[in-house]
């Protein structure tokens, strides 16, 4: 998990991520997988997006 610090930009922090999958919750429900898919251009990995 990496948060936003002197040494993590926001852009690079899971924080950054935050508004991408709330964007798409607020659309409709998701499982997980279809969340991941749905927000893959934004995610780095895997290991950020469940940390998120």
């Amino acid at each position: 998990m990496r948060l936003p610090n002197k040494v993590t930009s926001y852009s690079n922090s899971i924080i950054a991520l935050f508004p991408g999958i709330l964007e798409a919750l607020s659309q409709a429900r998701y499982v997980p997988k279809e969340l991941f898919e749905r927000t893959m251009p934004r995610q780095k990995n895997m290991a950020d997006f469940l940390s998120a």
